[in-house]
């Protein structure tokens, strides 16, 4: 009697599959990633502190609601920040003389 491989290559792949999904979310469910990412994001949070204390600005803790204003874009269409709103835009003025 002749073994066929096709079959068993196939269901060692599948059960090689199974064993990888099984191992992710048992290493989800330990939780040591995640206190891996909450203390990253604080050190990146503290970073960022420092950087803005180098260039003299500064975080606000409660962010202020901007009032409403239009702008003339460089193609003539008028652009309402209200649009905008729930989003970061920020803002360059630049001058020549």
């Amino acid at each position: 009697m002749k073994f066929n491989k096709k079959p068993f290559y196939i269901f060692t792949f599948i059960l090689f599959l199974l064993f990888t999904g099984i191992y992710a979310c048992q290493k989800d469910q330990t939780g040591n990633a995640s206190k891996e990412n909450l203390s990253d994001e604080l050190q990146a949070d503290a970073e960022i502190s420092n950087l803005l204390a180098s260039m003299n600005m500064s975080h606000f803790k409660n962010p202020m609601k901007a009032p409403d204003f239009e702008l003339t874009s460089i193609e003539g269409r008028k652009i309402s920040l209200d649009k905008y709103r729930g989003k970061v835009v920020l803002l360059s003025f630049w001058t020549t003389w």
